[in-house]
């Protein structure tokens, strides 16, 4: 008995050594297995939430980035610079600023001076660096002051109220809206200077006015009240308490159309009515140049009351005019009717003085228009541009009125009439810069001691930076 139960401890004994003995082995087998079994199915399900999370949370750092990114979008203001100008604005487009300039750097050269004092001469004719924009998106403005002619004047200085789209409302010093070649942009201009007619129209003054567009620009129409300019004239204060009533209508009846031949055809009337009035030493009243802005016309003025020709009286304009533009031609008229009441001493008369004049172009490279010119190919060296190209012509009158003279207006110095033809070429590099060259002939009837006063020959050239 006692020798089965020694043989049954020691054979366990045996078994128990030979199992840990086998225990790692059998541990090492079973990782083994395990390691070229692969993960779990539930492992593998775990390592997929994980990963499901972890994208998720991602996605979601993105789209609080994105949405910071907006937010601060919404208060960073844009910059841009281009031919245009510099402009910064806000990121609604509400609020703008934009830094713009003008730059126009004449030569005027003349022949056949007949005793006159005509000087040849390179000028500063235009130096114009000006700002402009708008704030809360209905209130816009420009302040634009000229350095040029050496001089410096504040051109325009004005606020305009935008109430609908339809209805504005310009308050400040700004062009009088009444002659078409006037009322262009000097940038923009096809000439280096402006025709005859334009002696008789109002230029800058001070005042308020009503204006818009209705029809998507088919009709546009502009009246308001101003102090009072002469002439050709610009003023920043008025010297009597008389104003000026000022309207202006212009159609473009084609322009939404698809009439293509008539979609720039253009035409209206302007006109001013008002009383005013001057003394010895403001005669608020006109005198006229030629396009080598020399005077061929003006009233008496000694300085002293008996020698010095003074408004007194009613004034008014009326200007019929309108232009046309079909790809690369391009045709400009008007015709202007000016009236003052004037005083010498016990004389008084209603001077009534006439211009009109017919301007014709052709472009080559470009569609030509009222506003600004664009290249189709500027110039460039890589792309092999020319820029474009213009030939135009143009001939005016003007008449000053025969009761003039010679109680208010000395006939051996000021010329009763004016006839001008002109010729020229420019040259546009890109769109903003371009070159320009006139050639301008006048003659007078009057205006000298004996006969007429001697034709006026003047090639004026321009170069010009604009944007």
């Amino acid at each position: 008995m006692k020798s089965s139960f020694r043989h049954f401890w020691s054979s366990l004994g045996i078994a128990l050594g030979i199992l840990a003995l086998t225990q790692p082995a059998l541990a090492k087998t079973r990782a083994h297995k395990a390691s070229t079994q692969g993960p779990t199915a539930l492992e593998y399900q775990q390592r997929l939430d994980e990963l499901e999370q972890r994208q998720k949370i991602l996605e979601r750092n993105i789209e609080l980035k994105d949405e910071q990114e907006k937010e601060k979008a919404k208060e960073r203001p844009i910059v841009k610079a281009g031919p245009d100008g510099i402009s910064i604005s806000s990121a609604d487009g509400n609020n703008e600023l934009r830094f713009k300039g003008l730059l126009q750097l004449d030569g005027r050269f003349f022949f056949e001076r007949g005793g006159l004092s005509l000087n040849n001469t390179f000028l500063a004719r235009r130096v114009r660096p000006w700002i402009e924009g708008k704030f809360f998106k209905r209130f816009e403005f420009r302040i634009m002051p000229d350095f040029g002619n050496n001089q410096v004047v504040l051109q325009d200085a004005y606020i305009n109220t935008v109430i609908f789209p339809q209805l504005k409302a310009q308050f400040g010093k700004y062009k009088t809206p009444f002659g078409i070649e006037n009322l262009q942009n000097e940038a923009f201009s096809h000439w280096t200077e402006r025709g005859l007619t334009n002696q008789l129209v109002p230029n800058r003054d001070l005042g308020v006015m009503l204006h818009g567009e209705v029809l998507d620009g088919v009709f546009a129409y502009q009246i308001g009240v101003f102090n009072g300019v002469p002439d050709n004239q610009s003023a920043d204060l008025d010297s009597n308490n008389a104003k000026d009533f000022v309207g202006r209508v212009f159609a473009q009846p084609f322009k939404k159309t698809s009439i293509e031949p008539l979609q720039k055809l253009g035409f209206g009337v302007a006109g001013t009515n008002g009383h005013q009035s001057g003394n010895e030493k403001t005669p608020n009243l006109a005198s006229y140049k030629t396009a080598g802005q020399n005077t061929f016309f003006s009233f008496r003025n000694d300085g002293t009351p008996a020698g010095t020709t003074v408004a007194n009286g009613d004034r008014w304009r009326v200007s019929p005019q309108g232009y046309y533009y079909y790809k690369g031609l391009g045709i400009l008229s008007d015709y202007v009717v000016s009236s003052q009441g004037v005083t010498l001493g016990p004389d008084s008369a209603q001077i009534t003085n006439k211009a009109w004049q017919v301007e014709a172009s052709y472009i080559f490279g470009a569609d030509n228009g009222y506003g600004q010119i664009l290249p189709r190919k500027p110039l460039g060296w890589k792309h092999g541009g020319a820029g474009a190209f213009e030939v135009l012509a143009r001939y005016g009158e003007l008449s000053v009125d025969k009761d003039a003279f010679p109680i208010f207006a000395d006939p051996t110095k000021s010329a009763q009439k004016a006839k001008e033809f002109g010729a020229g070429f420019n040259w546009y590099i890109n769109q903003n810069v371009k070159l320009m060259v006139d050639f301008n002939q006048t003659r007078f009837d009057g205006g000298a001691k004996v006969g007429n006063r001697p034709t006026e020959y003047v090639i004026v050239n321009r170069y010009q930076l604009y944007f």
